[in-house]
């Protein structure tokens, strides 16, 4: 296994994001490749074949990674942005999974002002992903969910995007499959406590059971052709360990 292919580290670097993490460095911390924001592993993760046969994490449940100060990738909650994953993720039944999670609200252990990436959401969504943002009591959510489902053991490119006008969108391997335009919800406190969580939602809450890689941020939404020039430029697996697949077809 190797380092994230320089192509597609160049394709994501160019669109600045606040932090990017692509999560290659095996038995080690995450690394950003964007700026200073390392993360520390907390819990037990193992190395295993990416997208593109590159290094990923595997994550034991209950595993996740945070930061030490994450002031700089604050955005404001009516602001633009976006979270882009990569997942590998097989679960079924409806228990809430989320390989990223950003968190804008105050105290030590904020549940409000929450952006996400989650799956298998829900009954009757099961498998599907989801970009979602809590309200200031971290109470209710509005969410932009895909039309496909992703647990299916292969690799998937997830991004969702707000902009400050409150469109959310959510792309899967490149395609747009869901817009919603009800608006977003806005903290009224004056943030104090900034997190990012790399494999749960927090302190690993909702902890993800499956593999990712290449996760980033961004204070901007990003476009269309954007993201679908990150998935092109992610090379074309399927990539084979011990005997089976866990690559994915682009068509």
């Amino acid at each position: 296994m190797t380092a994230t292919p320089a192509g597609y580290v160049a394709a994501v670097l160019a669109d600045s994001p606040l932090g990017f993490w692509p999560i290659d460095e095996g038995a080690s911390n995450p690394v950003d490749a964007a700026s200073s924001h390392d993360a520390t592993w907390n819990g037990s993760h193992t190395g295993v074949y990416g997208p593109a046969c590159q290094t990923a994490a595997e994550l034991t449940p209950g595993t996740y990674a945070d930061f030490t100060d994450t002031s700089a990738l604050y955005v404001p909650s009516s602001g633009s942005w976006s979270i882009e994953a990569w997942a590998r993720y097989t679960e079924s039944g409806i228990t809430i999974r989320t390989p990223v999670s950003w968190i804008r609200g105050t105290g030590t252990s904020p549940r409000a002002d929450t952006a996400s990436i989650s799956v298998n959401n829900g009954s009757g969504n099961t498998g599907i992903a989801e970009i979602n943002v809590a309200d200031a009591a971290g109470a209710a959510r509005i969410y932009a969910r895909s039309t496909s489902a992703v647990n299916d053991g292969m690799w998937h490119h997830i991004v969702g995007t707000a902009t400050s006008g409150g469109s959310m969108r959510i792309y899967i391997d490149g395609v747009l499959e869901a817009t919603n335009t009800a608006g977003r919800y806005a903290s009224t406190a004056s943030p104090q406590t900034r997190r990012v969580y790399l494999g749960s939602n927090q302190l690993g809450g909702q902890a993800f059971r499956g593999a990712i890689s290449c996760i980033a941020i961004y204070d901007h939404a990003l476009t269309a052709t954007q993201v679908l020039d990150h998935f092109n430029a992610m090379p074309q697996g399927p990539c084979v360990a011990s005997g089976w697949s866990v690559g994915f077809l682009k068509f």
